[in-house]
């Protein structure tokens, strides 16, 4: 599995993704803020912003299956307004790319006394954020899942609450957190993040929309401040009150019931680790002299090119007192050097100042050797040099400035293509990487004759409940949806019985289904035909396809749920295909069935011998630990009344997918389909009524062999 991980990744390092690459999965990081020094090896880096243009070429090279989006933190000292506009780009990539598995992680923010949105631009942000994922999910047919999420800390980070206190703490002694002393926040370290999105990702359902991901710690920020304190003994601490306050109450009710998850690591226990691990990236780095001067000289270049054009000055006068009475160097204009000097080292303005201040000085000795300023000023002659003066200073600072500039440009330039072979190089790599992947992709692709073949001899059996489970199999894989009903139907096609459905929409399908209650959708219900709800009638199934055996309905299949881009007719073709090859070899086992009929019941009676009840009870037991169906076995007490005889008076109390068997110690048994503990307690009531006695076989019994 591909997984992505992108949003704001500045808090984030290696050790939410351990897990995910233990497992075998592939993990990629996709943001403009991610530190490659702390997310491992083995996380493939994308430095991009998912608002790009070109974060879509990512998708080019990769078969993502789950993409993550993590969501800003709300203690944070700013806001990323764009939120918006990454994500929206984002679902717009996945929809195209038909990635169907969606995690959005958002911290969980309170509302007003009335439970609405608070007056901040930051909850509006996160309350459309979550409005487009709406959007997506009705529109779009998109499986997303909204995680709200505790302050995630990781270990050598900075961007989240704890990284960033702790790096202040070893850099500057003082800490200031955004957040009130009396503001309450939840921590979750990465390590049991990273655990819960691999069950997520690997046990994908469509039961929760959202879930609560409960903390590790809960503590108001004093307390934490106390927590630092308590290691960094001389810290000062300021605290600065957050409008929009994150919510500390999760229900973890449903993460620990349906992933049997809950957090391991706690701040209060980690935070010595979580120091050790940012200890070497908080050091501040030993500077040389020549790096200071020239970081001194680029934050303060101004004062530079001043105090040399002053003290350039200085030495010009004096080198002209020094030298007047020398006849050698009357030769030589130091006045002209000067500005040579400071055009060709600073470009044209210091140019023209130079020129301005060597003028002053030529003014300055014209007027000591004359009696009035007044002759010096307006005589022609003495204008020459004043332009010449001007006019090297320009020349020479034209020069320098457009070389700077060339030279800014090539840097740009070669910045943006190392940018390109940074990026197309890790194209490139990944492609490589993956080119045994896409291979096996090619080679069994969903509707290729490979996967076609594959699924008639897995659909090659003599029992029906084993084709069932099959069938199952073989329309999740070719149809990519998760949402598939098998029923059996009575003669009149009035009810239908649950036989198998997908574990993602086990918990929400009747067990029976009225089809009298249908009436759109009956008439078209023909042999071999699709029926598609293509008028997204309300309580309709999005596809229906039932198969006949002699004019008799044997089974009826239907897809619950199917998003816009599965409405088409490639989609209808490959539905007819595919139970096409189900008819065939569900025909094929009941006329198998019914030729060993005799052999399979004890004479006169809808009792089944032994071996062949092992093998029904062998194929509910494996539906049931799929998650696909569930079943109950009860063990008949006869007493002294013959077994057929009980039989025969049990059977209109129960379904005609409902079957007896005897078991190896010769007890009557009744396996009861599609029933659990809670909807057995009617049938049980019935059989009080009857007079018979009855005792529900559990798993030690089922193993012990007396079956």
């Amino acid at each position: 599995m591909d997984i992505l991980l992108t949003g704001q990744l500045s808090y984030l390092t290696g050790a939410v993704s351990e897990a995910m690459i233990a497992g075998g999965h592939n993990v990629a990081y996709a943001s403009d803020d991610i530190d490659t020094d702390y997310i491992g090896k083995k996380v493939t880096p994308f430095h991009i912003s998912p608002c790009s243009d070109d974060f879509e070429r990512i998708f080019n090279s990769y078969n993502f299956n789950v993409v993550l989006f993590f969501s800003q933190g709300i203690y944070q000292k700013d806001a990323r307004y764009n939120e918006y506009q990454a994500l929206e780009n984002l679902l717009r990539i996945c929809t195209k790319h038909e990635i169907n598995q969606f995690i959005y992680l958002q911290p969980k923010h309170c509302g007003t006394e009335s439970n609405r949105i608070p007056e901040h631009d930051l909850a509006v942000l996160f309350e459309s954020l979550d409005t487009l994922c709406d959007y997506y999910i009705k529109s779009k047919g998109m499986s997303i899942i909204k995680l709200n999420i505790p302050s995630v800390y990781g270990y050598g980070e900075k961007g989240s609450v704890v990284g960033n206190a702790i790096y202040q703490a070893r850099t500057t002694s003082a800490v200031h957190l955004y957040g009130a002393k009396d503001q309450r926040l939840a921590f979750i370290s990465e390590r049991d993040l990273g655990e819960i999105l691999l069950r997520i990702c690997e046990s994908w359902t469509l039961v929760y929309d959202r879930l609560d991901i409960p903390a590790g710690d809960i503590m108001t920020f004093n307390e934490f401040g106390e927590l630092l304190k308590g290691v960094f003994s001389t810290v000062r601490l300021s605290y600065t009150a957050c409008p929009v306050t994150a919510d500390t109450d999760f229900d973890g009710t449903a993460v620990k019931k349906e992933y049997d998850w809950i957090p391991i690591f706690s701040i209060r226990q980690e935070l010595s680790d979580v120091i050790n691990s940012v200890e070497n990236k908080s050091a501040p780095e030993k500077v040389g002299f020549k790096e200071k001067l020239s970081a001194f000289i680029s934050r303060h270049s101004f004062v530079v090119k001043l105090t040399e054009l002053i003290i350039g000055f200085l030495i010009t006068e004096l080198l002209l007192r020094v030298t007047s009475t020398t006849v050698q160097f009357n030769y030589i204009d130091f006045r002209l050097l000067y500005i040579v000097i400071m055009g060709t080292m600073h470009g044209m303005k210091t140019g023209l100042a130079a020129s301005a201040l060597a003028s002053i000085s030529l003014l300055s000795a014209f007027i000591s050797g004359h009696s009035k300023w007044e002759a010096v000023a307006f005589d022609i002659d003495t204008w020459l040099p004043y332009i010449f003066f001007f006019l090297v200073g320009a020349v020479t600072g034209y020069v320098k400035d457009r070389l700077r500039n060339d030279n800014r440009s090539l840097k740009r330039e070669m910045a943006v293509l190392e940018d390109k072979y940074v990026t197309l190089n890790e194209f490139y790599m990944s492609a490589l990487n993956n080119k045994e992947q896409y291979r096996t992709q090619i080679m069994s692709y969903r509707d290729s004759f490979g996967r076609l073949f594959e699924i008639t001899k897995k659909l090659d059996s003599t029992t029906v409940e084993h084709v069932f489970l099959e069938a199952l199999y073989a329309l999740e894989g070719v149809l990519d949806n998760h949402s598939i009903c098998i029923y059996r139907c009575e003669d009149s096609m009035q009810y239908a019985r649950l036989i198998i459905c997908s574990k993602e929409v086990f918990n929400i399908t009747e067990k029976s289904l009225k089809l009298f209650e249908l009436p759109e959708m009956m008439p078209m219900l023909a042999d071999g035909s699709v029926w598609v709800n293509r008028d997204r009638l309300v309580g309709y199934p999005e596809y229906a396809v039932a198969l006949y055996h002699d004019d008799k309905p044997i089974a009826l299949i239907t897809l619950k749920k199917a998003t816009h881009e599965q409405l088409s007719v490639y989609y209808e073709n490959l539905i007819k295909i595919i139970c096409g090859l189900i008819k065939i070899s569900l025909i094929r086992a009941i006329e198998y069935n019914s030729k060993i009929e005799t052999e399979k019941y004890i004479p006169g009676s809808s009792i089944l011998k032994n071996e062949y009840f092992a093998e029904l009870i062998k194929n509910k037991e494996e539906m049931a630990q799929s998650g696909t169906s569930e079943y109950v076995l009860l063990r008949i007490d006869t007493g002294s009344m013959d077994q057929a005889d009980v039989a025969n008076k049990i059977i209109p109390l129960i379904r005609n997918t409902d079957e007896f068997g005897l078991g190896k110690n010769g007890e009557l048994y009744l396996c009861l389909s599609q029933t659990n503990n809670q909807n057995i307690r009617f049938l049980l009531e019935r059989l009080k009524k009857s007079g018979l006695n009855y005792g529900t076989v559990d798993a030690e019994e089922r193993e012990g062999g007396s079956l």
